[in-house]
């Protein structure tokens, strides 16, 4: 099992199992999230061995399975959600570790740190490069888009008219 710090709170890992826990736990995290749903590997523990294996040793469990190359908005949402109220520091899991630095980076990195994600993650052994037009989209995306739709009664035509603000500073 190689552990990869990404920073002080946050490490990646391939799956792992119920012997390293203690390892895991020898280096300080306090919390595991799982990003491998069950089943997915023939040859993989399920997390309930894996939690079993940190409950022993003081960890903190949190599964969050998914699917290999699909992660949606929704997922990174719920991940930004559990780490941040995760006891740091936090070694997320997953197959090979490309899913869990995936849903940490598209949940903490800001736009403007998206050149140094790529740089970070080739040295820890990940290509990040595919998450970047993703992070910086994130940065135009107002909280809300005020639409409206105008129907003109007998023109048998309607329009929808979208607004959207960019401050460019």
């Amino acid at each position: 099992m190689e552990i990869k710090r990404v920073n002080q709170e946050f490490y990646v890992a391939a799956q792992i199992t119920a012997d390293d826990v203690v390892k895991i736990a020898d280096q300080g995290v306090k919390t595991l999230i799982c990003n491998r749903p069950d089943g997915e590997g023939a040859d993989q523990p399920n997390v309930i061995e894996i939690e079993e294996a940190a409950q022993r040793h003081g960890l903190k469990v949190i599964y969050q399975p998914v699917s290999s190359g699909k992660i949606t908005d929704q997922q990174v949402a719920e991940f930004k959600q559990l780490y941040q109220n995760a006891q740091k520091p936090v070694l997320a899991y997953c197959r090979s570790g490309m899913r869990a630095i995936s849903l940490w980076a598209l949940a903490e990195v800001a736009p403007k740190d998206a050149a140094l994600l790529v740089e970070s993650g080739n040295k820890l052994g990940f290509n990040l490069k595919g998450l970047v037009p993703r992070i910086l989209k994130r940065d135009h995306e107002p909280s809300s888009v005020p639409c409206y739709s105008v129907v003109i009664v007998g023109a048998r035509r309607s329009w929808n008219f979208c607004s959207i603000e960019f401050t460019v500073s």
